[in-house]
């Protein structure tokens, strides 16, 4: 409205499904991949509404931010409404697969729920625009965008919190001495070592062969 009212270029991106670092698995408006991701670390069923077979165009966040940076200079952008995704989509049920294979815990079993009221059923964004007046191409693709924000829950206060509240918080408090003075990584690695295992959000510690 305002380029065609007064001249002044602007330029409107409609996203699909950022994922990445830095979401909050447990806000309400939380898109469903840091929520699996959380709760497939946490040692929790990852909850699913419907089937699964409901499909997103899930886009990880550095191409949000390439589509961006282009847009601020694209020529030929001005006044134009944009897709910027993926240009693929996946059902819930195969992104969880992905994110078990990727965590490593492959039996993990979903928790179906009813379907939501509302819910879109298929969601894919024509990228096309996005290649011709942004230059754009997806940066990073979804598996390798998973991996990023799995290896970034590791380090973060969730995982952290996920330790801290469980049966083997005295544990951790060990490592911690009160505080995070070993690295968070260091710290889960030495409890794993040591047996300390997660059952449904539940931590617990069974040292095997320890003196």
């Amino acid at each position: 409205v305002f380029t065609r009212c007064y001249g002044l270029e602007t330029v409107s991106l409609r996203y699909f499904n950022v994922f990445g670092p830095r979401q909050d698995p447990g806000s309400q408006y939380s898109g469903v991949v840091s929520r699996f991701i959380s709760a497939l670390l946490s040692g929790e069923r990852p909850v699913i509404y419907g089937d699964g077979e409901q499909s997103r165009d899930f886009t990880y966040i550095d191409n949000v931010v390439h589509a961006n940076l282009n847009a601020a200079s694209a020529p030929g952008a001005s006044g134009k409404v944009i897709n910027v995704a993926n240009g693929e989509r996946i059902t819930l049920n195969q992104l969880l697969h992905e994110l078990k294979e990727l965590t490593g815990n492959q039996h993990v079993t979903a928790e179906y729920l009813e379907p939501r009221l509302g819910d879109v059923r298929h969601s894919l964004a024509d990228i096309t625009m996005a290649r011709e007046l942004l230059g754009y191409e997806s940066k990073v693709d979804l598996r390798e965008g998973l991996q990023r924000t799995i290896d970034w829950w590791q380090q973060s206060r969730f995982a952290l919190e996920s330790y801290t509240a469980s049966p083997a918080a005295s544990l951790f408090r060990v490592f911690t001495n009160g505080g995070l003075a070993t690295p968070l990584s260091v710290i889960i690695a030495v409890m794993n070592s040591c047996g300390v295992t997660s059952n449904a959000g539940l931590w617990t510690c069974t040292p095997s062969g320890a003196s």
